[in-house]
């Protein structure tokens, strides 16, 4: 504690290696922040593309409907020889070429 206070009494200055070393120190912090910032800009950046990029095929996706179907499904227990199930009323919709179908519960009003 005695050397600290005797540091902090001192008029001696500082010599051109600390000051050098304190600078370098500086400029290499001040460096790694600006890298990071400057990578965590460019992910967002590519992320707010890939998620447009996304709703767009989506969007584009949904306004290609061809055909629209409702099926009515039987669910049953294969365990349970009585039946325990019901029926589901089920909307599908294809895309495109039939390539791609999507599926919903009720008649599609929902």
């Amino acid at each position: 504690m005695r050397k600290l206070f005797k540091k902090l009494r001192s008029r001696r200055g500082e010599t051109f290696i600390e000051i050098l070393c304190a600078v370098l120190i500086a400029a290499f912090g001040t460096t790694i922040i600006v890298t990071m910032l400057t990578t965590a800009m460019q992910l967002n950046n590519v992320a707010k593309q890939n998620d447009s990029d996304y709703y767009s095929s989506v969007t584009e996706m949904e306004q290609m409907t061809e055909k629209k179907g409702t099926v009515e499904v039987e669910i049953a227990d294969a365990d349970d020889p009585e039946g325990v199930g019901g029926k589901v009323t089920v909307t599908t919709d294809r895309y495109g070429d039939g390539e791609y179908s999507s599926y919903r519960k009720g008649d599609g009003n929902a």
